[in-house]
């Protein structure tokens, strides 16, 4: 688990930098193009972070028993059935 948090850090830090790197450029070249890229980037960083970050979380926690588990059950009687 510590090498996907790694992973999720290090793909959100590339996503800032891109931000950061889109809006000097959006500043060198007074492009309205390249400043809407840098806002739209900078929108899609803590949005794909999460969207990582929860798969990570759910794995981390014990699987709870489900109370259709006991629904799925065969019936008695029919475990010895091949």
């Amino acid at each position: 688990m510590a090498h996907s948090k790694l992973a999720i850090y290090g793909a959100t830090g590339a996503s800032v930098a891109i931000a950061v790197m889109k809006f000097m450029v959006a500043g060198i070249t007074v492009s309205s193009a390249m400043l809407s890229e840098g806002v739209h980037s900078a929108a899609d960083t803590p949005a794909v972070q999460q969207l990582a970050f929860v798969p990570v979380t759910l794995t981390a926690q014990p699987i709870s028993p489900s109370p259709q588990s006991e629904l799925l059950a065969p019936p008695d009687g029919l475990d010895d059935f091949q």
